[in-house]
């Protein structure tokens, strides 16, 4: 397992609790936000998933957004 897939898996569930029950993707998105603990980018990726400015998009836009952040380069 690898932190990405477990990231894609948690998005998936996101998806079927938000079609089947109706709960929002923030509730289960916060069990998570510890995944990329001590990483290069962790910070950044943590505010995509908490920003209360994103709740209302679809968790699949906010995993792109999430994602994109782990691609920024590292400052030299």
């Amino acid at each position: 397992l690898t932190r990405d897939s477990v990231e894609l898996a948690m998005v998936e569930y996101m998806e079927r609790e938000a079609a089947q029950y109706g709960t929002p993707w923030a509730h289960i998105a916060r069990h998570m936000l510890g995944l990329r603990h001590g990483l290069r980018g962790a910070r950044l990726w943590r505010q995509v998933w908490s920003n209360h400015l994103l709740k209302d998009r679809p968790a699949r836009e906010v995993y792109a957004l999430a994602q994109a952040t782990t691609l920024i380069p590292e400052p030299v």
